[in-house]
C-alpha cells in the first residue's frame, strides 16, 4: 500500500508568512489605500442605511427624519460602524495631528475591533434569522454586519502594532457598552422603543434584559481578552 505523505507547514514557511505581514504593515501605500477603501465602504453603508430608515419612516410619522435620526443613532451597529468610518477618515486626513494620534492609539483601535466583532457575531448568531432584507436593505445590512467587520479585523491584524496591550484594558473597554445599555434603557422608557429584541423591556421586562445584557457583556469580555492574547502572541513573534 502506497501512503502519500501529507505536507506539514514548516517553521520556515510560518516565519516567511509573518515577515510578509510585517512588510505589508510597514508599507505606507498599502495602509493608505486600505484605509481609503474601508472608509469609503463604511460611509457608504452608513449613509445608505440612514436613507433607507428615513424612507421607511416617511409614511407613518409627521417628521420622519427626526424620528429616524434618533432611532438611527440608537443602534449599536450604527455607532460602531460610524466609529470605524471616522477613524479611517481621521487617519487618512491627518494621522500626525493631535486628533490623529488619539485615533491611532493601539488600545482604541483594538477596542473598536472588539466592538465591530461583537456587532457581526450578534447579528449573524442572533438577529439575522429574525428578518430577511431585500434589495438595498440587504446591501446595507451586509455592509454593516459582514463586510465592514471583516475588513476592519483584517486592518487590525495587518496594520495595528502588536504587543502593547495590558491585561486590564478589556475591562475598561466594557465601559462603552455599559453606557450604551444605560442610554438605551433610559430612552426606551420614554419612547417605548428599543433597538434590539434582547433589550426590549416591553417584552422581556427589566429582569430579562439584565440577564441578557450580563450574558452579552461576559461574552464580550471573553472576545476582548482573546484579542489581547492574539495581540501578545503576534507581538512576541514580531520581536524574534
Amino acid at each position: 500500500m502506497n501512503l502519500k505523505r501529507v505536507p506539514i507547514p514548516s517553521c520556515k514557511s510560518s516565519v516567511e508568512s509573518l515577515h510578509l505581514v510585517i512588510m505589508l504593515a510597514s508599507n505606507k501605500t498599502a495602509v493608505f489605500w486600505y484605509r481609503l477603501m474601508l472608509g469609503l465602504i463604511g460611509w457608504t453603508a452608513i449613509i445608505l442605511q440612514y436613507a433607507l430608515m428615513v424612507s421607511a419612516n416617511a409614511a407613518g410619522a409627521s417628521h420622519p427624519w427626526i424620528e429616524a435620526t434618533f432611532n438611527f443613532f440608537s443602534y449599536y451597529t450604527i455607532i460602531i460602524n460610524l466609529g470605524v468610518a471616522i477613524t479611517m477618515t481621521v487617519l487618512l486626513a491627518s494621522p500626525h495631528s493631535g486628533v490623529g494620534v488619539w485615533f491611532s492609539r493601539v488600545g482604541g483601535l483594538t477596542a473598536l475591533a472588539g466592538n465591530i466583532l461583537v456587532v457581526g457575531l450578534i447579528y449573524h448568531v442572533v438577529l439575522a434569522k429574525l428578518w430577511a432584507p431585500q434589495g438595498w436593505n440587504m446591501v446595507a445590512d451586509q455592509l454593516l454586519h459582514t463586510v465592514v467587520p471583516i475588513l476592519y479585523l483584517i486592518y487590525w491584524v495587518l496594520f495595528v502594532p502588536k504587543g502593547k496591550l495590558s491585561w486590564i484594558a478589556p475591562v475598561t473597554w466594557l465601559l462603552y457598552p455599559l453606557l450604551y445599555l444605560i442610554y438605551t434603557l433610559i430612552r426606551g422608557s420614554f419612547v417605548q422603543w428599543y433597538p434590539y429584541p434582547f433589550v426590549d423591556v416591553n417584552t422581556l421586562g427589566y429582569e430579562g434584559v439584565i440577564q441578557n445584557s450580563a450574558i452579552l457583556l461576559f461574552c464580550f469580555l471573553i472576545l476582548l481578552y482573546l484579542l489581547v492574547l492574539l495581540d501578545r502572541g503576534m507581538g512576541r513573534r514580531t520581536t524574534h
